[in-house]
């Protein structure tokens, strides 16, 4: 009697299972395939927006006009926090990454919803709305003239008394230059796809998406032929006219130490609170950074 062995050779984790099937999303990996609701990611990034894309991915389909409407109007609507939401975030000690306070103040979120308990598809879609307008004001919280004027946790008195101004430089009619902040973009050298990520950040970088980003979001654009975008707004037109005397941050992997210090908004509370003198809160400053960019990392 012969006798017939097989050897199986188990794969590491998860890999080759199949966990469950979705027409929401398809992937292929080796074709470079990205596509929501079977529409690639491609047309979507030229013919849609955030909204309409939202929209596809919950209801199945792009919306008509009517209701793409009544979904920006329900999200503009959604786009308030509980104040005890607010002060969780504040009581975050200094150290904590923001992705970290970003889990954190989600979860807490569920707290505060009507429908917390109700888990039927229409709660469901009513929570996506709530979430998507929500994380956007957790993660802008504090710099939005909207999350300080907000009638529950903030103060709507202030709507017409709230200004803003370049630091002055020492040269009388110049502003003092400032650090160029924002994301950084990167594509991980193991990736299969680095082309297909390549030609997502020229897309995002490009000035379709940027113009988007500075008249739709609100924000500073990445290149300074759009910096006028916003010239007419009192409160973002100062801020861009202040980009465009703009610095670079130190090209250190360090830097990111440096920012989670708080070394700099401790240095100007300092000088504004009169704690310390300008030369004095400075100087300290300096010294701080300079210890912490030279460090090992």
């Amino acid at each position: 009697m012969s006798s017939v062995s097989t050897t199986h050779v188990s794969k590491g984790g998860l890999e080759g299972v199949v966990a469950t099937t979705s027409s929401i999303c398809y992937i292929d990996g080796d074709q470079g395939v990205l596509a929501y609701r079977g529409i690639d990611i491609h047309e979507l990034a030229d013919n849609s927006n955030f909204e309409e894309t939202c929209y596809l991915l919950w209801f199945g389909r792009l919306p008509k006009r009517d209701e793409l409407k009544e979904l920006h109007d329900r999200l503009a609507e959604e786009r308030k926090l509980d104040a005890s939401i607010l002060n969780l975030m504040r009581m975050a000690p200094k150290h904590a990454l923001p992705m970290d306070v970003l889990r954190t103040a989600v979860s807490a979120l569920s707290f505060y919803d009507p429908e917390e308990k109700n888990n039927d598809r229409e709660a469901n879609v009513h929570k996506a709305i709530r979430l998507t307008s929500q994380i956007a004001m957790i993660v802008a919280n504090g710099w939005e003239v909207g999350v300080i004027t907000d009638p529950k946790a903030g103060d709507p008195s202030l709507k017409d008394k709230l200004g803003v101004f370049p630091i002055p430089s020492h040269t009388a009619g110049k502003t003092a230059p400032v650090f160029l902040g924002g994301s950084d973009l990167g594509i991980s050298a193991k990736s299969k796809m680095q082309g297909l990520a390549q030609e997502w950040v020229k897309l995002l970088a490009g000035v379709k998406f940027q113009t988007q980003m500075a008249t739709v979001g609100q924000v500073i654009p990445n290149n300074t032929t759009l910096l006028d975008l916003n010239a007419n707004n009192p409160l973002l037109g100062t801020f861009a006219a202040a980009a465009k005397n703009s610095r670079f941050v130190p090209n250190s992997p360090n830097w990111a130490n440096v920012e989670s210090a708080n070394v700099l908004q401790d240095m100007l509370v300092s000088i504004f609170t009169g704690k310390q003198t300008i030369p004095a809160a400075t100087s300290a400053a300096s010294s701080q950074i300079s210890t912490i960019l030279n460090a090992k990392s």
